[in-house]
Formats: C-alpha cells, sequence, structure tokens
C-alpha cells in the first residue's frame, strides 16, 4: 500500500485555513445579534450612498435653528434620530449634519457601496459584517505569513493567528461598521512590505517596493490620517537600522523619495491644506482634524499626555473597565526582558521584531499627544501589531532551561486573549455604546425619564446632538443659548413651572453666577451636579429644586 506523500507546507495550510473560518464564524456569531448603529457606523452607510441606513430628509431634518427657544420631547430625537431602539436605550446617537465633513474612509466606503449595489437597502448591517469578515481574513493571513517571518516557524504563525482570532478586542473591531479594520490592513500590509525592504538585494526591487508602500501609506491615510504616524515611525526605524548597518544608500534612497513625495503631495493639495489649516475654510479633505492634532500636539499638558498613555496601554493589554495599570506595565516589562535576553544571547536578532516593538511605542507615544480622546478605535490598528510580538515566549522553546517559562507565557497570553473581553455580551455591549458611557446611558434613562430640561446650546450641532444619548423619552427640553435664557418667553415659563429643573451645559459654556441667580429668583436652590460625563468632555447635568 502506498504511503501518502502529504508535505508539512500542505498541512500547515490546510490548518490555517480551518482556523480562518473558524475565526471568521465566531465573528459572525457573535455579531449577528447586534440590534443597532452607532453613529460613526451611520455615517458609513450615508457615504456610501446606502440611504435606507440615512436619508436626506433626517439631515434636513436636524438643523439648531429649529430648537432655538423651543420646548422638544426627548421622544422627537428618538424618533428622527435612532437607526434602531433597544431596551429603552438609545443606542444610535447622531449628530448627521457633522457628517458632511467628515470623508474618513474612502476606500472603505467605496467597497461598502459595490456590496449595496449586489445586495441592495436589505439588511445594511449585515452587509457591513460581510464585508469587514472577508477583509478580516485578509488580515489573518498576514498575520500568519508575518508571525512566520518574525520567528521563522511556520507553527508560529498559526500560534500568532491563534491569539488573534480568541481576542474579544478584534471582534469588536471587525464588528464596528467602519474603516478600522481594512486600515488595520493596510497597517500589516505595510509592514510586511518593509520585511521585504529589509532583505531585498536588488536596488532595482528595492525601488519598486518603496515606491509600493508609498502608495499603501496614501490609501490607508485616505481611511485615517493616523497611518502617517505607523508609516513615519516605520520608517525611522528602518533608516535607523540601515544606518546602523552601514547601508547608506539604501537610508538615503528612502528619505529621498518619501520627502519627495510629500512635497509633491503638499504642492497638490496646497489650497485645501491653506483653506483649512490657515484660513478656516471647509476644502472637502479632512483638515480640521489635522488642525485639532496638530493643536494637541503642542499644547496639550503633560499630564494629561501621561493620562492618555496609561490609558491607551490599558486598552491594548486588558478591557477597559480594569486599573490594574501595575500588572499591565508588569507584562510589559516582562516582555520586552525576553527580547531583550534572546538578543544578548544572539538568539533572537530579529529587525522585524523590533521594527514593529519601536513602531507601537512611536504610535502610542505620538498618539496620546495628538488623539482628541481615549477611545478604542485608535488603538485597534495597534492591537493586532502587538498581536505579533506575542509569541516570543516560544523561542525559548530551544533551552530546556527555559522551556516551562515559554510554556507559562503562552498560556497565560490565551487566558488573557479569552477573558479581555471575549464574552458575548462584553463585546455586544462595547459595539453598542461606542464612545458613551454606557452607564451614564442607563443612568439618565432609568432614573431621570419624564424631567424638565433646559439645554444651554454652544453653538456647536455636535455637542447639542451627541447629548440625545442620554435624554430620557419624556422628558422635555428648552434649548437655548447662555444669553436667551433670560427672556421671559412662555416656553421657558413652562420648563421653571415644575418642582425640579435641570441645566445641561458642555465644555463650551459653563453654569454662570448670573444663571443661578436666575433660578434662584424662580424659586429654585441647588446646582447640585448630577452627571459629569468625561466622554470628550462633553456635558454636565445640574439639579435644581425648587425652595
Amino acid at each position: 500500500m502506498k504511503r501518502l506523500n502529504i508535505k508539512k507546507e500542505n498541512i500547515i495550510t490546510l490548518v490555517l485555513f480551518i482556523l480562518i473560518c473558524i475565526i471568521c464564524y465566531k465573528n459572525i456569531y457573535i455579531l449577528k445579534d447586534r440590534n443597532t448603529l452607532v453613529y460613526d457606523e451611520i455615517i458609513s452607510f450615508y457615504r456610501a450612498s446606502a440611504l435606507g441606513a440615512v436619508d436626506q430628509n433626517r439631515i434636513d431634518w436636524i438643523n439648531p435653528e429649529r430648537y432655538m427657544n423651543n420646548i422638544f420631547c426627548g421622544n422627537d430625537f428618538w424618533d428622527e434620530l435612532c437607526v434602531f431602539k433597544s431596551n429603552s436605550i438609545f443606542n444610535s446617537w447622531g449628530i448627521l449634519d457633522y457628517c458632511k465633513g467628515l470623508i474618513l474612509g474612502r476606500q472603505y466606503n467605496i467597497f461598502l457601496n459595490g456590496v449595496n449595489s449586489i445586495f441592495g437597502n436589505e439588511n445594511l448591517f449585515f452587509q457591513s459584517i460581510l464585508l469587514n469578515v472577508l477583509i478580516f481574513a485578509m488580515v489573518l493571513v498576514l498575520t500568519f505569513k508575518l508571525c512566520t517571518k518574525l520567528y521563522r516557524n511556520s507553527v508560529y504563525g498559526l500560534v500568532g493567528v491563534a491569539l488573534m482570532g480568541l481576542s474579544g478586542r478584534v471582534s469588536m473591531t471587525v464588528g464596528y461598521c467602519r474603516f478600522y479594520i481594512l486600515y488595520t490592513f493596510y497597517v500589516l500590509l505595510l509592514i510586511y512590505i518593509y520585511y521585504l525592504l529589509q532583505n531585498e538585494q536588488s536596488f532595482k526591487r528595492y525601488i519598486v517596493l518603496i515606491v509600493t508602500s508609498m502608495l499603501i501609506t496614501l490609501f490607508g491615510y485616505n481611511n485615517s490620517q493616523y497611518m502617517a504616524i505607523i508609516s513615519i515611525g516605520l520608517l525611522l526605524i528602518f533608516v535607523i537600522f540601515r544606518i546602523g548597518k552601514k547601508e547608506y544608500k539604501k537610508a538615503v534612497t528612502i528619505i529621498g523619495m518619501y520627502g519627495g513625495a510629500f512635497l509633491l503631495y503638499a504642492i497638490i493639495k496646497y489650497d485645501s491644506i491653506k483653506a483649512e489649516l490657515i484660513e478656516g475654510e471647509f476644502s472637502g479633505i479632512n483638515m480640521s482634524q489635522l488642525k485639532n492634532a496638530v493643536y494637541n500636539f503642542l499644547y496639550r499638558s503633560k499630564v494629561d499626555s501621561v493620562t492618555y498613555f496609561l490609558g491607551n496601554i490599558r486598552m491594548l493589554l486588558m478591557d477597559s473597565s480594569s486599573d490594574k495599570i501595575k500588572v499591565i506595565l508588569f507584562g510589559i516589562i516582562i516582555v520586552n526582558i525576553l527580547a531583550i535576553v534572546l538578543t544578548i544571547k544572539k538568539k533572537f536578532t530579529n529587525e522585524l521584531w523590533w521594527t514593529i516593538e519601536f513602531s507601537v511605542l512611536f504610535y502610542i507615544l505620538i498618539i496620546s499627544r495628538i488623539e482628541p480622546w481615549n477611545t478604542w478605535r485608535y488603538m485597534s490598528n495597534i492591537f493586532f501589531m502587538v498581536i505579533l510580538l506575542l509569541p516570543i515566549g516560544l523561542e525559548f522553546f530551544d533551552s530546556n532551561k527555559l522551556s516551562f517559562l515559554a510554556l507559562g507565557i503562552l498560556f497565560c497570553l490565551i487566558v488573557w486573549t479569552i477573558y479581555n473581553g471575549y464574552s458575548k455580551e462584553n463585546i455586544l455591549i462595547s459595539l453598542d455604546n461606542d464612545g458613551p458611557s454606557f452607564e451614564d446611558r442607563e443612568y439618565m434613562v432609568t432614573n431621570y425619564n419624564n424631567t424638565h430640561n433646559i439645554y444651554l446650546y454652544d453653538g456647536d450641532s455636535g455637542t447639542l446632538f451627541y447629548g440625545a444619548y442620554l435624554w430620557g423619552p419624556e422628558s422635555k427640553f428648552y434649548f437655548s443659548s447662555a444669553d436667551d435664557i433670560f427672556e421671559d418667553t412662555v416656553e421657558r415659563n413652562e420648563i421653571l413651572s415644575s418642582d425640579e429643573v435641570y441645566i445641561w451645559t458642555t465644555n463650551k459654556n459653563e453654569l454662570t453666577d448670573d444663571i443661578e441667580q436666575l433660578l434662584n429668583t424662580q424659586g429654585f436652590s441647588g446646582g447640585e451636579i448630577i452627571l459629569n460625563t468625561d466622554v470628550r468632555g462633553r456635558h454636565q447635568v445640574h439639579k435644581f429644586v425648587r425652595k
């Protein structure tokens, strides 16, 4: 009887295929029970012209001038702004006029529009999940290839794929109907190109790879401006290694080509950049976010930067609700000590590993300085890079003395990935309540429904409609500016006729002494803050009770 000649490569390929299928199915199984879209996800469908999710009537309906000095019920906003309702909690919050200026995720929206053209407007959410899972499958293939190159063993590549597939954090990225999973694909693809650059001996192919890396950077940048940070980090580390290895020609070539490409891009986009960054006019290329990033980088306090840095580290390595900073830092130190020990022993001089390591650190340091707020979306792509670094403990299997340590580290990593938000309930809650605190929503809707409120409008339509996620469906809201609240109107007096009044302020205005004096003359006292949400620094809610 003839023995089957099955090569190891074929077995690895089959196992990889089965593993990817299982992981993709796991994500579809978890995400199929989502019953809402949050604001940023609505933008994806709007930009993709999937008008079954957001239509022009809703955008026309949202006009801040309509509300001023008038009373509206919370249900008015729920009916107009909500895509799906679930369990009396307002899950889909939004400022749909605000989305006119958001032009991130161009390629993602093109792909989503392509899927939508096939299936129509039926089950829009599933269309996005299908697209995300397909992109995720390509991400897993890249993960396998990178881990195999990192650790020179295809089995290690399977370990990297398994670690990524088990993580609840990854499921959150896959289940988010935005461009972040495509952005992650570009990031990993760029890392792979840099791996090829590190080992390329032909100068002509070296030039081709540089051009390829620049195109990937451009595509990634058109999805998220933070792709520039990843690209700069990888470029810096790559150049440092080239200089260290005395490959000066390669270093000068890549610096010159990237510098020339940057100048060319700046010249082409000069009018748009000047309009937004200097003259403050909208030009259609989303420069306002770049302007805010530059401002934050120059003026953010050291205390805030450290706070954001620790917050980002916490989000990377465990559930964001945990506060075990010491445990996290200890884990980071251990992983890096292992890498240093391996390097000293001449067993692990892998340039790619250190390139990813320093690029991750560079990104976290810069993003903590410029990001508008701590949120998972800005760290999701880095999480995929961190997973590439984790199987380093397996390198110790060549040493009998340390093999048990390596096995223990791997076991802890697997337990960590399962613990880290793997539960289906945690993933769905995190997705359905992206951005604002779920506890804040539940607290306000449960305890402060059917209330009388005065909302002090600060001139920003974003802050006006962002508050909708907290409003009780039966509550009444009188919308006024901080100046107009002193006008003696029928609508204002109707609100002030109740026994309790709640004053909403935003990060652009505050409860002044004059306003407190007005409430005192109307028979109210107090001013206790019942809600001080630090989510994007948007709202404070002050409670006044009739004397």
